[in-house]
């Protein structure tokens, strides 16, 4: 569970977070709840579209600023 503070009221929030794969993450919260890297707020599709796209890994690792090991 987490817990906001927002103008003096505190709001409890149930998350689930579901770890998909050991860099992917699910988590309710964060975008929505779309898989993420882990760590990061990059989703899996905006990597894979941009795989798709015709990026080579090093230029998806400096645009998103993530490892070789989250894009393989």
């Amino acid at each position: 569970m987490k817990v906001y503070n927002k103008n003096r009221f505190i709001f409890k929030v149930r998350t689930i977070e579901k770890k998909v794969k050991p860099r992917i993450v699910i988590d309710d919260i964060l975008r929505h709840g779309k898989p993420i890297i882990n760590g990061t707020r990059v989703t899996v599709d905006a990597v894979l579209g941009a795989l798709i796209g015709g990026m080579t890994y090093d230029e998806i690792e400096s645009e998103y600023s993530i490892e070789r090991e989250d894009i393989e």
